[in-house]
């Protein structure tokens, strides 16, 4: 299912927001998507202590919420892929 690396997939279902950075690192390049959560799990600390990678991941998620494309759970701090999203090349 996750191994196309669409953002479209990858948060295709409610999603923890340390799992969503991990999703957007890997999508950059940042570190590699493995299926058995493995690399996650090696570069966690990256998603869950204050430096600037993961802040810099963190803002993207918001900015993804705010154009629409991910919607955001406040009670759950989860995020999903918003399909009533269409993009739209003039605005």
């Amino acid at each position: 299912m996750k191994n196309a690396h669409s953002i479209k997939e990858l948060f295709s279902e409610w999603t923890d927001f340390d799992i969503g950075e991990y999703y957007l690192a890997c999508m950059f390049g940042l570190v590699e998507y493995t299926e058995d959560y493995s690399t996650f799990r090696e570069t966690k600390a990256i998603y869950n202590m204050k430096n600037s990678v993961g802040e810099a991941l963190c803002g993207m998620l918001e900015e993804l919420v705010n154009g629409g494309i991910l919607i955001y759970d406040a009670d759950l701090c989860q995020y999903k892929w918003n399909d009533s999203f269409v993009f739209d090349s003039r605005s």
